[in-house]
């Protein structure tokens, strides 16, 4: 299986944007719920 290079720029901006929503959703965890995220 050959992988081009915009493939390869693709799934990195996937990967990253992912990261980010899930940073996202952390944060607003914890902003929502102090007590209960003690990490």
């Amino acid at each position: 299986m050959i992988e081009t290079p915009t493939d390869e720029k693709t799934r990195a901006a996937m990967e990253r944007a992912h990261q980010e929503r899930s940073q996202v959703l952390v944060e607003a965890w914890r902003w929502l719920f102090p007590s209960k995220v003690s990490r």
